[in-house]
């Protein structure tokens, strides 16, 4: 019976020297930090923005599918 209660504790003492060991979560973002990311997402949204309208102002130009081994092939017979 003492053998179990003092591997008991034992096992306690090590427990709490691991949980002694865990990091703490992060603080919390200050409100300059807040700020930057708040800049930092309306650069990225104009950014997008800007990116639209360019491509909305290119026409669309569809190439001619090249065919490099078109002269070579046999025209289907229509049967």
């Amino acid at each position: 019976m003492r053998l179990l209660v003092v591997a008991l504790a034992l096992s306690m003492v090590l427990a709490q020297a691991a949980l002694a060991q865990m990091p703490s979560p992060p603080p919390a973002p200050s409100e300059k930090q807040k700020a930057a990311e708040a800049e930092k997402r309306a650069r990225a949204k104009d950014i997008d923005e800007a990116y639209k309208k360019t491509m909305d102002r290119m026409p669309d130009v569809k190439a001619p599918a090249a065919d490099p081994w078109g002269n070579l092939r046999a025209t289907p017979s229509g049967k």
